[in-house]
């Protein structure tokens, strides 16, 4: 029987600039909505504010709206709102 080594999830993996970014923007949507937590709605932001990319294009085509986005999220019940998380994707305190 062959024995399988398992690795660990938790290895710190480089991120690329454009990665870094995307975090930074996260962050900057988190601290606008007052929430604790960076979430998948801050990443669909980060996503619309990007706008020429091709998942911006395709939320536009649905009709998705950054500033009206915004406004549903900050909607949203039982969201981690509270004091701004610390750390940035460069570990380097706040972004």
């Amino acid at each position: 029987m062959r024995t399988r080594h398992l690795r660990s999830t938790s290895v710190d993996l480089p991120l690329s600039e454009e990665a870094k970014r995307v975090l930074k923007y996260a962050i900057e949507e988190a601290d606008g909505l007052s929430d604790q937590h960076i979430g998948t709605e801050h990443l669909v932001l980060v996503m619309l504010r990007e706008e020429k990319s091709f998942t911006a294009k395709l939320l536009q085509e649905h009709d998705a709206k950054l500033e009206e986005m915004r406004l549903q999220i900050a909607k949203m019940p039982n969201r981690n709102i509270g004091s701004p998380r610390l750390g940035n994707p460069d570990g380097q305190g706040r972004c």
